[in-house]
Order: structure tokens, then C-alpha cells, then sequence
């Protein structure tokens, strides 16, 4: 702990003036709007998400993003590494209504690899309209645990759209083997290691029963990836490439 926060305070003195021109810049935009208690809670409920806003929602929560809940007050939060400023700058444009502080930095720790890194992120406002997406994407068990799921009906929700900010999030080229419907070398790839066994098989079906795209399954260590079979893997780029920022656009190439 005590390393960590000398590393957060030597980023904080190396990287002040970006950082504070990085908060200023979308605050000046959101604290113009001057919307406290009564006047807030009238602008809110004139908000509605657009069929943007609600894809991009789906491909987010497939991915990194997440909802925060508080009795019946549901928020969502996004969240990338300082790398990606670009996406989150982006993301935070198609959300700006919603949103009532701008972008943040901060220093996290990555306990898998043991090292520190900078993340950018901001939090929506508290709003019915995510009850919807919480109520699919998260179950509580009975010890009171809640965890993110794959919603049963995500065939139903998934667009091109979607897809390519789930991709945009946990896309990437791996290595493998040569396998039933794959050859070997490197192949695109869906890092679906947070999702369980039967979970992975619902996004399979999805993907095939929505896109008519080919899925395998590989083992990463004790967990599985999604791959994309050689057969189907120009027809998946080109659903999602229109959507692809030029600052990620080096996901969809084989390096």
C-alpha cells in the first residue's frame, strides 16, 4: 500500500498540468449547466437514450464497463487505461447528457501483473434508464454476491454496433493451435474470461444465430476465450470496422 501511494503521488507531481487541462476541459462544459436538486432531477427526467446510447450500453457491459447500484438508483461507469484517452473522450461525448462531472484520471493497481498503471473514467448520473440493462447483465447469489452475466436474450440485443465496442474493449489477435473449423496462427479474438462456461456458450449461439458467424472456444490457462473461425473472420470485421475508432483500428490487423 505504501509504495502504491508513492507511485500515485509521483504521477500526480509528473503529470499535473495534462491532468488538470485533461478535467478542466470537459468540466467547463458539464458545470455550465448549473443543475442542482429540483432543476437536476427535472432535467433527468426529460433524458431518453437514443438507439446509440443503448448499443453502445450492450457492447460496453460485455466488456469493461459497469453499473453501480444503490437501492433503486442505478449508474454507469467506464472506465480505460490512459492509452485509450481517445475512447474514452469519445465515449464520454456520446454519454455527455447523461453525465454530470467530466472525465477523471487515476492511478490503479493491477493485481495480476503486480504493477500500477493510469486509467481515465466518469460515472453517468443515477438514472432509471439503466435499471433495464442492471437487471440483465448482473445477478445477486445468495450470499449476496452480485456479478456480471450474460443476459439469455443477448441474441435479441447484440447489433453491429455493440459488437464492435465489446471488441473495441476485449478484442485482440492471439496464437493458436490448428483446430475443428481453425487453422493455426494468429486468430481474432473475444477475451470472454470473466463469463462462465455457459455463458460463453450463449454468446456463441448468439453469434451465429444474429451475425451467422463462427465461434470456438480456447482455453486460456484455467479460463476460455471467444475466437473468431478463419471462415467467418472477414465477414466479422466487416460488421464492425465502420465503428472502429482510428485509435483502435490496430485491434483488427495481425501484427
Amino acid at each position: 500500500m505504501k509504495e502504491f501511494i508513492l507511485k500515485m503521488k509521483e504521477f500526480r507531481i509528473q503529470n499535473e498540468k495534462p491532468s488538470l487541462n485533461f478535467v478542466d476541459m470537459f468540466n467547463s462544459r458539464v458545470k455550465s449547466r448549473g443543475l442542482r436538486g429540483a432543476k437536476l432531477i427535472a432535467y433527468k427526467q426529460n433524458l431518453a437514450l437514443t438507439e446509440q446510447q443503448k448499443e453502445v450500453i450492450i457492447g460496453k457491459l460485455l466488456g469493461d464497463a459497469s453499473i453501480r447500484t444503490s437501492q433503486c438508483n442505478f449508474c454507469v461507469k467506464f472506465e480505460q487505461k490512459y492509452t485509450q484517452i481517445d475512447y474514452i473522450i469519445h465515449l464520454y461525448e456520446i454519454f455527455e447528457p447523461y453525465v454530470g462531472t467530466g472525465p477523471k484520471m487515476r492511478v490503479i493497481q493491477n493485481t495480476f501483473h503486480r504493477d500500477y498503471g493510469v486509467s481515465c473514467w466518469f460515472r453517468t448520473y443515477s438514472h432509471i434508464d439503466f435499471k433495464y440493462y442492471e437487471n440483465r447483465f448482473y445477478q445477486t447469489d445468495a450470499k449476496g454476491k452480485r456479478r456480471k452475466v450474460v443476459p439469455q436474450n443477448i441474441h435479441q440485443m447484440l447489433t453491429p454496433r455493440a459488437l464492435a465496442y465489446w471488441f473495441m474493449d476485449d478484442g485482440s489477435y492471439i496464437f493458436t493451435s490448428a483446430s475443428k473449423g481453425q487453422k493455426s496462427g494468429l486468430c481474432c479474438c473475444l477475451n470472454t474470461q470473466g463469463f462462465t462456461y455457459s455463458e460463453q456458450k450463449v454468446l456463441i449461439k448468439a453469434l451465429k444465430q444474429t451475425f451467422d458467424l463462427d465461434v470456438n472456444r480456447v482455453k486460456d490457462r484455467n479460463y476460455y476465450r471467444l475466437v473468431i473461425q478463419t471462415q467467418s473472420e472477414n465477414a466479422f470485421k466487416q460488421l464492425i470496422e465502420p465503428f472502429i475508432l482510428p485509435s483502435l483500428q490496430y485491434k483488427l490487423k495481425k501484427n
